[in-house]
């Protein structure tokens, strides 16, 4: 049986102090390698990468995993050792998204990595692997934070980077902070199809942060904004191109990746996890949001691991 656990996570903005000035920092950046060797992930996608390449290195090296694919003139006998996974964020220099993955379960697979600068706000990295024989291609993405209709933008191109060129990798993975409320539905008791993850602001008082999370109407007797709903708009996009929220898939319980900080009195959400090709989607069989003392002091998203069996693949 060729089970894969695959995770994604932000990392809150890792190796962006300078630790020898700020302990605190290089505290909570240890406790995220410590949290990242305990998911114990075939494959892991990660955002908030901010220092570049070595940052991701340390990641690798302290956790047992590889980051290091080969170019096609790869020189096994001595040439430089590969390059990292991880897409960089232009033209500012943070807040990159990056892969790692468990070098004896899967092979990154030759000359698939890109990334693509300059069409997202952060990044997207992409790379495909070969699994005991099974092409699969896997990203990481970081969702523009402050641009609603830019989020719908992007969206289209996340879907364009997993499933171009057609049938080349119908396998495909992303894992994100979506930085916005998912779309998908399942079915309810009464055989109508709703939303799994629930609308996490219409019953919260209003904050000016919902400017860039909602969709709202002016209020004609008071000049001031009235029935706010999130903006499901860049889920609707994923969702009408099939590519599935696998926690929508399993139909767990609800849970929260957010919220535990709560910088701007956003309350839980759920805008971290995976989503997968219609291929793929027989395949996932569990999605779990790691929730424990570790995880929330080390980030203020907490980390997503959806389990594939590729043997439930037709």
């Amino acid at each position: 049986m060729t089970v894969l656990r695959i995770g994604t996570w932000n990392i809150y903005e890792y190796a962006r102090a300078n630790t020898y000035r700020d302990k605190q920092a290089a505290d909570r950046y240890a406790l995220v390698r410590k949290a990242i060797a305990e998911l114990e992930c075939d494959l892991l996608m990660l955002q908030e990468i901010c220092a570049g390449p070595h940052a991701l290195l340390e990641i690798a090296e302290e956790t047992g995993m590889s980051c290091r694919y080969k170019q096609p003139w790869w020189d096994e006998e001595g040439g430089e050792p590969g390059r990292s996974a991880i897409a960089g964020t232009k033209p500012r220099a943070d807040f990159h998204v990056g892969l790692l993955w468990n070098p004896s379960a899967i092979t990154p697979y030759t000359d698939t990595f890109r990334a693509y600068d300059g069409e997202f706000w952060h990044n997207l990295a992409s790379l495909a692997f070969d699994v005991d024989g099974v092409l699969l291609r896997a990203a990481s993405y970081h969702g523009n934070p402050f641009g609603r209709e830019k989020r719908i933008d992007e969206a289209e191109r996340v879907v364009s980077a997993l499933t171009r060129p057609y049938g080349q990798f119908p396998l495909g993975i992303v894992g994100a902070d979506w930085n916005s409320v998912s779309d998908d539905r399942v079915p309810g008791a009464d055989g109508s199809w709703q939303h799994y993850h629930p609308d996490p602001y219409t019953d919260r008082p209003w904050v000016e942060p919902f400017i860039y999370q909602c969709l709202w109407d002016i209020d004609d007797a008071t000049g001031l904004p009235t029935n706010w709903r999130a903006d499901r708009r860049p889920g609707t996009t994923l969702w009408s191109a099939g590519l599935r929220d696998t926690a929508a898939l399993v139909n767990k319980p609800w849970h929260r990746t957010v919220g535990h900080f709560d910088h701007a009195d956003m309350g839980d959400r759920a805008i971290d996890g995976h989503r997968v090709t219609p291929a793929l989607a027989p395949a996932v069989v569990d999605h779990e949001v790691i929730e424990n003392d570790r995880t929330r002091g080390a980030s203020d998203h907490l980390p997503v691991v959806t389990t594939l069996d590729l043997d439930r693949l037709p």
